[in-house]
């Protein structure tokens, strides 16, 4: 029960014996069904390469040849590319363009390209195919590395396509991530035999050699020749031409609208939208009759506030059952993040009202320090502000054994504290994970865990991402790391299927590569002052955004999965069947009595967190069942 990609991309095989020709009707099989007529197919092959391109929602998707035979150039292409002189007319123009660009500065060209995409390039003398996806991961590239192959395509159930009789082996490190994150963090997918490309990454291939090489990456130096005012001042400046370009973009049959949440960045969104079309703009809103997640009463202070058109729609628990398997079915692995539900309600809600594009506010928090853990991890950064001598001699060894051992709950706190900050970065990011609760070695089958390697981490790539940038605070790193993993692997994921599933289209104004470029040199001090998230951006826009959206606390598209568990029947009962059924525990990954405790300690508990959880391990088996595993 998969749904087809409606966004389009791109696909293709490279054989890495020169001698042994590709042909195109071994990509038929992964082409959505509406797109196998070769007739209208954009395709290229030659020698041991064959690439196709099909068409979707992205504005150009096409193949360009150039130059003589045995020595052209070659570039297929499918995404939007965006600039301020004029956008091309037609899909040539756009590839002639970037073929230019590429004789001038190789692949690197693709650094200073404002858009979203997937792009291959081969070069017939040389024999080499450089494949890649954009600079936040907007059009995904999924990839199989063979002995004697190496095939590519948008999706893992596109891929599987193309290779119906490859081994395809469930991935246990994948699963342990994803039960703690709701996601599976790229380059992991949930097949031993596939890998995601990285955003802003190439993969270059040439015979027998393979290689991933990074073409851009966003500097953590924060830029003091700025005055604070200035920088705002830019940054302002850069949303607004982020959006207008966008809007430029568009077909002129287009209809845009926009997410509204009622928080700082959907408001914005909508705000500058308004501003640069000069009209009311259509914005929609979901809402819950859980009065702690509900946030429409923002949401329709924003809508007032910018005069648009206002939908919205109340999600309810009987929709959610309904929509589960349709929902389960637009990821092509096992994806736990619950707000997916209300991002597909809210773009068919837009949908429904003739929209057909919608623009949306992630990337705010990452790039302006928005969620809570940054707080939360500074809180803990003051406690080295304590002399280290009292902390070592006097504070660690004597008080707090002795603290440790008093029954009263200010100083078990306070213990609590000292305990977390003790803890060095990165490895204080991963804290309060769901494995300190039930270790992966009460949850997970023996048999499962057995496969490891000895030095696994749960956490190891929110710790690689962490340690890449050469330079940068405590803060400008964990911004770095969320803008690779809770931004490509998590936000843009859910947005773009639910959209996709709707027949919607996305834009991310807020990922546009110059404004991205000019926030993460603003300095990180200036992002959060003392512990008052999004501090600079608040100020930067306080004379834009009403009042109770400056003032009102985090929240988002957040969905009451916790508390629908508990009290939802239906919920539970599909709860127990995904958990407990004689189907699931048959798949080898989970022990039982942990999974009976983890519900019983979802019951006593006031918090979702470990409803959270079980909602990651009912996407496994939900996943399993739409594919019919």
């Amino acid at each position: 029960m998969t749904i087809d990609l409606t966004s389009g991309g791109l696909i293709g095989r490279y054989y890495r014996d020169r001698h042994r020709p590709a042909r195109i009707d071994e990509l038929l099989p992964m082409l959505p069904a509406k797109d196998r007529q070769l007739g209208e197919l954009a395709r290229y092959v030659r020698h041991n390469v064959a690439l196709a391109v099909f068409p979707g929602l992205a504005k150009f998707s096409g193949i360009k040849v150039a130059g003589p035979r045995g020595q052209a150039i070659v570039v297929a292409f499918y995404g939007n590319v965006y600039r301020e002189s004029g956008t091309w007319q037609t899909t040539d123009e756009c590839l002639v363009w970037m073929l230019d660009r590429y004789r001038e500065a190789g692949i690197q060209f693709l650094a200073d390209l404002d858009g979203d995409f997937q792009i291959a390039i081969y070069d017939e003398m040389q024999r080499r195919l450089v494949v890649a996806t954009d600079h936040f991961r907007l059009h995904p590239i999924v990839y199989r590395l063979d002995p004697d192959r190496v095939t590519f395509a948008p999706s893992i159930d596109l891929l599987q396509r193309g290779e119906p009789h490859a081994t395809w082996s469930i991935n246990p490190q994948a699963l342990v991530r994803m039960v703690a994150s709701y996601v599976i963090p790229a380059p992991e997918t949930i097949y031993q035999e596939a890998a995601k490309l990285l955003p802003g990454t190439a993969l270059h291939i040439a015979g027998q050699e393979s290689s991933l090489v990074s073409y851009w990456d966003v500097s953590l130096v924060p830029d003091w020749r700025l005055t604070k005012p200035e920088h705002m001042h830019r940054l302002r400046e850069a949303f607004e031409r982020a959006m207008k370009v966008r809007l430029d973009h568009e077909a002129p049959s287009a209809e845009p609208g926009t997410y509204l949440s009622g928080g700082l960045d959907s408001s914005t969104v909508t705000g500058v939208m308004h501003r640069v079309v000069g009209r009311p703009i259509k914005a929609f809103s979901i809402g819950f009759a859980e009065e702690r997640y509900d946030e429409l009463y923002y949401a329709r202070i924003a809508a007032r506030h910018f005069q648009a058109q206002h939908m919205v729609h109340h999600v309810t628990p009987q929709e959610t059952v309904a929509s589960l398997e349709r929902l389960a079915s637009c990821f092509d692995e096992p994806f736990g993040n619950s707000s997916a539900i209300a991002a597909y309600a809210c773009a068919q809600l837009a949908r429904k009202h003739g929209v057909s594009v919608l623009y949306a506010g992630d990337g705010g928090d990452e790039l302006f320090a928005g969620n809570k853990r940054y707080a939360k991890q500074k809180l803990y950064d003051y406690y080295h502000r304590v002399p280290a001598a009292l902390r070592t001699h006097v504070i660690e060894p004597w008080l707090v054994p002795v603290w440790r051992r008093l029954p009263l709950p200010a100083l078990q706190k306070l213990v609590r504290y000292i305990d977390h900050a003790r803890v060095p970065y990165p490895e204080r990011l991963s804290a309060h994970s769901i494995y300190e609760f039930f270790p992966e070695h009460m949850l997970f089958h023996p048999d499962m865990l057995a496969t490891l390697p000895r030095d696994f981490h749960p956490d190891a790539m929110l710790f690689r991402w962490y340690a890449t940038p050469l330079e940068g605070t405590p803060l400008d790193r964990q911004l770095y790391a969320d803008l690779k993993i809770t931004l490509s692997d998590n936000d843009l994921v859910k947005v773009k299927r639910t959209a996709e599933a709707a027949g919607i289209d996305v834009r991310f104004p807020f990922l546009d590569r110059r404004l991205v470029e000019q926030a993460m040199a603003v300095p990180a001090s200036w992002k959060l002052p003392g512990l008052r998230l999004r501090g600079f951006y608040k100020e930067m826009y306080r004379d834009f955004l009403p009042r109770e959206v400056l003032t009102k606390s985090k929240h988002g598209f957040g969905l009451p999965m916790p508390v629908w568990l508990k009290a939802f029947p239906p919920l539970r009962e599909w709860l127990h069947e995904l958990l407990l059924s004689p189907r699931a525990l048959q798949r080898g990954y989970f022990q039982r009595h942990t999974l009976e405790a983890l519900i019983q300690r979802h019951e006593q508990e006031s918090t979702g967190f470990f409803g959270t959880t079980l909602w990651n391990i009912m996407a496994v088996e939900l996943w399993h069942r739409v594919r019919g595993h």
